[in-house]
């Protein structure tokens, strides 16, 4: 028994429609998994852009406040300077034979330390 396999020709119209209807399907899908990605990155994304916001903030606040102690500190220094060199002259002024003394004394030390 013999069967007769001929296939009956399909319409050329009929295989095009097909083929756009798979790649339409298939691209709907594509898009709807990168939209699902994309939607599930936001959070993440947004997380790590707080925290490095945070970070910065928390940075600059600490250089503010080093800068502030640095400012402090360098005013203390300097009326410690001035508050002296006003002791000085006032001791200069009472007692200007001993601060002569004082002065000779110092740069006789100080000639003999630095020529050895």
């Amino acid at each position: 028994m013999e069967t007769n396999r001929t296939s009956a020709p399909q319409d050329p119209g009929k295989i095009t429609d097909s083929t756009e209807s798979v790649a339409t399907r298939v691209s709907s899908a594509a898009h709807d998994t990168i939209d699902r990605v994309a939607d599930s990155a936001h959070p993440v994304v947004d997380k790590v852009a707080q925290r490095a916001h945070d970070t910065i903030q928390r940075v600059a606040e600490v250089a503010a406040t080093a800068g502030e102690g640095v400012s402090s500190q360098t005013a203390q220094v300097r009326e410690l300077q001035e508050n002296f060199t006003a002791e000085c002259r006032e001791y200069v002024r009472n007692n200007p034979l001993r601060a002569l003394a004082y002065a000779a004394a110092a740069g006789f030390l100080l000639t003999r330390l630095l020529r050895d």
